[in-house]
């Protein structure tokens, strides 16, 4: 038997908690302070995860993600 690969429905949120855009993947869920790239999403691309929020149930996994543009971040 082969496993299944999960699915997991992603729902962006920005710093202010509004939805930004929404996707389908089979990525892992980033973690906290993980830079990744959301070009996937209209006039977005490398953005910082503030928060990761998962509700798994039998049928949809939803991970929501907070997140802020990675070239807002200072430099110390």
């Amino acid at each position: 038997m082969i496993p299944e690969i999960q699915k997991f429905e992603y729902v962006v949120k920005d710093e202010e908690g509004e939805v930004i855009g929404t996707y389908t993947s089979t990525d892992v869920p980033p973690m906290k302070g993980d830079i990744i790239d959301l070009s996937k999403l209209p006039d977005w691309e490398a953005v910082e995860v503030l928060g990761v929020t998962m509700m798994l149930t039998d049928q949809v996994n939803t991970v929501v993600l907070k997140v802020r543009p990675a070239e807002t971040l200072r430099v110390a």
